[in-house]
């Protein structure tokens, strides 16, 4: 399944960056209502779990480590 991910904020100690320190992240790629293409591999339980959940009106979050 190939989504759409779309970058929010940057955090840092569970709390958003904001002010000067924002600004200098928001410099790349990395800034907000940045999208990249991905792909993801979900069984049939899985993607029926998501889309229901989408169909209620919930969005998932994603992050990278």
């Amino acid at each position: 399944m190939l989504i759409k991910l779309v970058f929010a904020d940057w955090c840092r100690a569970g709390n958003v960056v904001d002010g000067e320190e924002y600004c200098e992240l928001a410099l790349g790629s990395f800034h907000s209502g940045s999208t990249f293409t991905a792909e993801i591999h979900l069984d049939q339980d899985d993607a029926s779990e998501l889309f229901g959940r989408l169909a209620e009106g919930y969005q998932p979050q994603f992050y990278m480590r």
